[in-house]
């Protein structure tokens, strides 16, 4: 195969762009580490945490931040000076080889990564920034409105629909690839405080380009062994995502959902 999913997943997976001390980390670097084992992890995300699984049979590379800290002098500093940055939070990805063997190429791939976008405030992003993001992303309906502004002008994607995960909104859609429209990205997006939204991104490559161009999952009894397994994966690990209330805070969180629902994240 000619190409991996994204030349900066691929550095992040190597961690080329981490390769300095915790104490000398730029604003949207993070200290990498390792996962070893399948099951429940978590990461502290200033103070949220956030959980997620790893399925049992492993992921060809994963990775999760120690910690992603973005409080403080330098990310302050920053975001006065550019106005936004991402740092990564976990990544998850899978090479289907062919005949299962290496050596042979890869047929297919498949990723899951984390991704927490910060901000400078609301009313800096009206009057100071040229940056198309707009609104206040702790309140539901700016995020959903901001996500359609923000999301390009490409045809070739889903409606923007409310998902139900471990008792919180998250907002779904997904598209083809611009330069690739054989691979499918699926997006899932939640709001974490006024300037900041936590997206976690799903990639397939190669998935069948349809006459239509629109995107979509392959019907179940369609998909090959590679796109079954990646689905599979896809489920489990968003199913388990949850995130804790910032500790201390008495602020509602306008995601959070009272009555107990099953998560709602198949395709």
């Amino acid at each position: 195969m000619k190409r991996m999913i994204g030349i900066v997943a691929v550095l992040t997976w190597l961690g080329l762009g981490n390769i300095v001390s915790a104490e000398e980390l730029l604003p949207w670097q993070i200290e990498q580490v390792s996962i070893a084992s399948s099951g429940e992890h978590s990461l502290k995300i200033d103070d949220r945490v956030l959980f997620f699984e790893v399925p049992t049979e492993l992921p060809t590379q994963s990775f999760r931040a120690s910690e992603v800290i973005t409080r403080g002098g330098k990310y302050e500093d920053w975001l006065k000076r550019k106005g936004e940055y991402t740092k990564d939070c976990f990544g998850q990805d899978w090479n289907f080889y062919t005949l299962g063997i290496p050596l042979l190429g890869i047929d297919a791939q498949f990723s899951i990564q984390a991704k927490l976008h910060v901000k400078t405030s609301p009313a800096n992003r009206d009057t100071r920034y040229t940056s198309l993001d707009k609104g206040d992303f702790s309140k539901p309906e700016e995020l959903r409105v901001n996500m359609e502004r923000t999301r390009g002008v490409i045809n070739h994607k889903t409606p923007i629909e409310e998902v139900i995960i471990n008792n919180r909104k998250w907002y779904r859609y997904y598209k083809n690839s611009k330069l690739y429209p054989d691979e499918l990205i699926d997006y899932y997006i939640t709001g974490l405080a006024p300037d900041r939204y936590l997206e976690v991104q799903i990639r397939l490559y190669p998935v069948p380009v349809y006459s239509d161009r629109y995107p979509r999952y392959v019907p179940e009894e369609q998909r090959p062994g590679w796109m079954k397994k990646a689905v599979k994966y896809k489920e489990q690990v968003i199913s388990s995502l949850r995130i804790t209330a910032p500790e201390g805070s008495k602020e509602p969180d306008l995601y959070a959902v009272e009555a107990l629902m099953p998560p709602t994240v198949s395709p």
